[in-house]
């Protein structure tokens, strides 16, 4: 399953376009969990500080009620399972620093009969690493912010003696340009207490690719210039026309020639990729190789015999190309897992 934006540039032999693709979870979970619990058993972690003259670190706990209902929130949004609840009380109270590492399995019994659910999702910890930075310079300084957030989340079935699945999350958030001098200068414009909510809240959403199907953005490298076919199927993508796109590469490429007919081949691949059929889009990624470095082979020997600086210049079409085949032949690996977490809502992907 995939989706494609493209701005064209006139001229141009090639462009990087992103594609977005549905990337599988980290675990499969039968389609007969439909409702799902999330607690916060966070309890407290040690931190520490360093000071330099440019820098200056230090941990902090996270808010984990803000954490856990912002991961509720964000699952839920996700509409993958029938229904989300929150446990509206913290697991843990203490001040101390957590005594056992994760919940037992009577806790977990009890709370999945409590809450009525199929599967139970623990926070268990919100740690955030933040960072200030000050670049001095003459007589003002400018300053930044980053925050990376640390949350550790387990996944639990009724019954089990262990987590069924161990997420340790990381992400950044970015406060840049704080025009600053000081670090009690930077500390005012961005307080501890504002900078752990939004760091907080940002935690919550970072564990929920590892527990649903999510969508990733990459890269591919498309042909949109050349022949007049060439240039009418860019036309068609641009309009979202794929299907008229296809009907002018594939009527083009079998009268193209060299390094044309590889680039006509490759377009062709990514159509079938578009559609979600990789088989063929593997076949034709296959061709397209083939073909491009037959023409790398020509030209190669060709330049032997007149001048050879000025390979130099030569497009190198074969790697961009190799490019495409190798991030296809990664969706296809996860594309049996993928079909398998998405039967729940009989997509045919």
């Amino acid at each position: 399953m995939a989706s494609l934006g493209i701005a064209f540039c006139a001229c141009q032999t090639y462009t990087v376009v992103p594609i977005d693709c549905l990337v599988p979870a980290d675990v499969n979970f039968p389609a007969q969990i439909k409702r799902v619990g999330i607690v916060n058993n966070a309890g407290k972690i040690p931190g520490y500080k360093k000071t330099t003259e440019f820098i200056e670190e230090y941990s902090v706990n996270g808010d984990p009620a803000v954490t856990a209902e912002t991961l509720a929130k964000a699952i839920a949004a996700e509409n993958y399972f029938d229904q989300v609840i929150i446990c509206d009380s913290a697991l843990q109270t203490s001040d101390t620093l957590k005594p056992n590492p994760f919940l037992e399995k009577e806790t977990v019994n009890a709370l999945t009969e409590r809450l009525n659910v199929d599967l139970l999702i623990s926070l268990e910890e919100i740690s955030i690493r933040i960072e200030r930075r000050i670049l001095h310079l003459k007589n003002t300084g400018f300053a930044g912010v980053d925050a990376r957030v640390y949350p550790k989340v387990c996944v639990y079935i009724a019954g089990r003696n262990s987590p069924l699945l161990i997420i340790n999350g990381s992400d950044s958030l970015f406060w840049e340009n704080i025009e600053s001098g000081t670090f009690a200068g930077l500390r005012k414009a961005l307080s501890n207490e504002q900078l752990i909510a939004e760091a907080s809240e940002f935690a919550g959403t970072v564990p929920v690719k590892h527990i649903i199907p999510h969508w990733e953005t990459e890269n591919r490298i498309f042909y949109p210039d050349g022949a007049p076919e060439m240039r009418d199927a860019a036309y068609f993508v641009r309009q979202n026309q794929w299907d008229r796109a296809f009907e002018c590469w594939i009527k083009y490429a079998p009268t193209a020639k060299g390094i044309k007919k590889a680039r006509a081949a490759s377009n062709i691949s990514l159509y079938y990729e578009m559609k979600d059929e990789l088989e063929k889009a593997h076949q034709w990624g296959e061709t397209a190789l083939e073909l491009a470095r037959t023409a790398a082979r020509k030209t190669t020997e060709e330049h032997r015999t007149t001048d050879a600086a000025s390979m130099e210049d030569m497009p190198d079409d074969y790697t961009r190309i190799r490019y495409n085949q190798n991030m296809l032949e990664e969706r296809r690996s996860r594309f049996v897992t993928l079909k398998i977490q998405m039967n729940r809502f009989n997509d045919d992907l």
